[in-house]
């Protein structure tokens, strides 16, 4: 019967942990309707640990409530302390018997100091540790042990020396396991909204991006484009997606060639930059500035470039070609002017000493 209860009782716990996690993935932060869920998730989760109870004598029965009520006051907070408590207690009016005012005792007890140790450990973010959290589960259980003189004096010395030896053994362990394994999903659940928000950080400033940005595979296939490179090339994010760089690109390598040519020039691992040719979808050309090299996206390695339109700096740099071409010109012909002019000057000292003469 005892093992048979433990194992129902290993069974719900394991059970909390999952749901706990799913609730505080969809119901985040500690407003109001985030807590009422956790307290009703506790709350169904103590009925179930009290279902299958250790009974000492009629109407006296033990099992793990304290540790589930506790741990509710610890990560959920006062709301859902409330909650899991009033479940509790109300279960425990409905069982009746001896151990009733027992019960109610110990489940206040659990949720008061659930509820102390989450200020103290929001205050004292690094305290999450395996003492603080065996620590606590000493105190809830102290203080259980204690709620045993709620009973009659001589049924009470009788419970407490049957249960102390095994209830400050078991159930401190048994609360530090629940309270890492909550902890260890709570952290797992705050690395993943950080790269949730890094992820939408990125996204933001891929798709906001001033030059066209091309992410493709090791076979050409475009795998992801940004809105400047949907804009630049006239195609919809759809229809690039269904390219390769052979068909946006007029001087890609041939499909055959692609692999060695991505080796040949990012094989060191340091991006490149080079010019090159791209093809609207109208079939129109104009030049870019590429800058391109690898990257990884959950394990897979990629192609990432950011293409730049040169079109107008070429105009510009031809232009400026152009006009240094006439200044040029033009200071030559001032040269070949001043040349002249000198040389008229001395024929005309010469032409005049002559006709003095």
């Amino acid at each position: 019967m005892v093992f048979k209860s433990l194992v129902n009782n290993a069974a719900i716990l394991l059970t909390l942990c999952y749901l706990y996690t799913l609730i505080s993935r969809h119901w985040k932060g500690e407003n109001l309707a985030a807590q009422v869920i956790r307290g009703l998730l506790f709350g169904f989760v103590v009925v179930g640990v009290m279902l299958t109870p250790l009974q000492l004598a009629p109407g006296l029965v033990f099992d793990t409530r304290s540790v589930v009520i506790s741990i509710a006051g610890l990560f959920g907070g006062p709301i859902t302390a409330a909650i899991t408590v009033l479940f509790s207690i109300t279960y425990r009016i409905w069982l009746g018997g001896v151990g009733v005012a027992a019960g109610i005792a110990t489940a206040l007890s659990a949720g008061l100091i659930g509820v102390l140790f989450f200020y103290w450990r929001k205050k004292w973010r690094q305290s999450s540790n395996v003492f603080y959290f065996y620590l606590f589960g000493l105190v809830v259980h102290v203080a259980m042990i204690l709620a045993m003189f709620t009973l009659p004096q001589e049924l009470a010395w009788q419970t407490i020396g049957k249960i102390t030896m095994p209830v400050m053994v078991i159930y401190p362990l048994a609360t530090l396991l629940l309270a890492m394994l909550l902890a260890d999903q709570e952290a797992g659940l705050v690395t993943e909204k950080l790269l949730l928000e890094s992820e939408a950080r990125f996204r933001t400033l891929f798709e906001q991006a001033g030059d066209a940005i091309f992410v493709s595979d090791f076979q050409g296939h475009l795998v992801d484009v940004n809105q400047a490179a949907q804009k630049s090339l006239g195609y919809t994010k759809a229809e690039l997606l269904k390219l390769r760089i052979q068909d946006v690109d007029s001087q890609a390598p041939s499909q055959e060639d692609l692999q060695d040519f991505w080796q040949q020039q990012f094989g060191g691992g340091h991006p490149r930059t080079f010019e090159s040719v791209h093809r609207r979808k109208d079939g129109t050309m104009f030049p870019v500035e590429l800058r391109a090299g690898f990257t990884e996206h959950t394990g897979q390695r990629l192609v990432l470039g950011l293409a730049r339109d040169i079109s107008e700096r070429l105009e510009a740099e031809e232009a400026r070609k152009r006009l240094e071409s006439q200044l040029l010109h033009a200071q030559k012909m001032e040269a070949v002017g001043t040349l002249a002019g000198g040389i008229a000057h001395e024929f005309n000292n010469i032409l005049a000493g002559m006709a003095l003469v």
